[in-house]
């Protein structure tokens, strides 16, 4: 997706269907769509889902561009985690509201690590002990296993972390990419044929090229943006 500052619309430029999540397919994805751009794409910033090979790729073909990934995926992760490891959804619950594990993401960066997942094991604790509920010790060392393991060693906290940035800048990168999400999974049923994943996406294009179509003259509005994620208070933690 590309931001037309025109309509003030964020719009999907290209559509491509991959047949791995390697490093040279996604290198020669970009490479296509550099050389259809005249060799004049030079972005400053790219925001994109967490895929080792895709965020290689990117940096290698845009050396200069400060690659983030999506607020909203990393939250849809942690998500899915909890539920994959069976946790009862009283403590997910716990975990997942605000000023819980998302805490992480407006800590130092350099503090995610050790101080700030100790801060919010320690705070996931004793809601659960507050409300009565049993701690499941295992499940979640399973969890910030995982969390360490993906998204301090794999995924580095400056690829997610939004410390130092404002809810507004949060919510202008990641609401567009949410709503596509679901324009996407409004427009298919799961697993559709190729003829109706293309049939789908030629009619989504159509409808965005209508819509810039349209801005100038009034007959639509541009997007309003809410400021829909509201971002945990930051934890200061002393410097050592």
């Amino acid at each position: 997706m590309v931001h037309d500052q025109a309509s003030d619309c964020f719009l999907p430029a290209f559509y491509v269907l991959c047949s791995s999540k390697e490093l040279d397919m996604y290198w020669n994805v970009i490479d296509h769509v550099i050389q259809a751009t005249d060799q004049k794409l030079n972005p400053a910033k790219v925001i994109c889902d967490f895929e080792s090979g895709l965020i290689k790729a990117i940096l290698t073909q845009f050396p200069d561009a400060k690659v983030s990934g999506c607020y909203f995926h990393i939250k849809q992760a942690l998500g899915r985690q909890t539920k994959k490891l069976q946790i009862p959804a009283p403590k997910i619950k716990i975990a997942m509201a605000p000023g819980g594990v998302d805490v992480l993401a407006v800590v130092d960066k350099d503090k995610v690590a050790v101080q700030g997942t100790a801060y919010v094991r320690k705070l996931i604790h004793e809601e659960c002990v507050a409300e009565g509920l049993t701690y499941t010790y295992h499940k979640w060392e399973s969890f910030w296993s995982y969390f360490n393991r993906q998204w301090v060693r794999r995924y580095d906290p400056d690829l997610w972390n939004v410390e130092g940035m404002s809810k507004q800048v949060v919510a202008r990168t990641t609401n567009p990419l949410e709503r596509f999400n679901r324009e996407l999974n409004g427009t298919f049923r799961p697993h559709p044929s190729l003829p109706v994943f293309v049939s789908g996406i030629e009619a989504l294009a159509r409808r965005h090229v209508q819509t810039l179509q349209d801005i100038p003259s009034n007959r639509a509005k541009s997007p309003r943006r809410r400021e829909k994620y509201t971002l945990p208070q930051k934890v200061t933690f002393p410097s050592k």
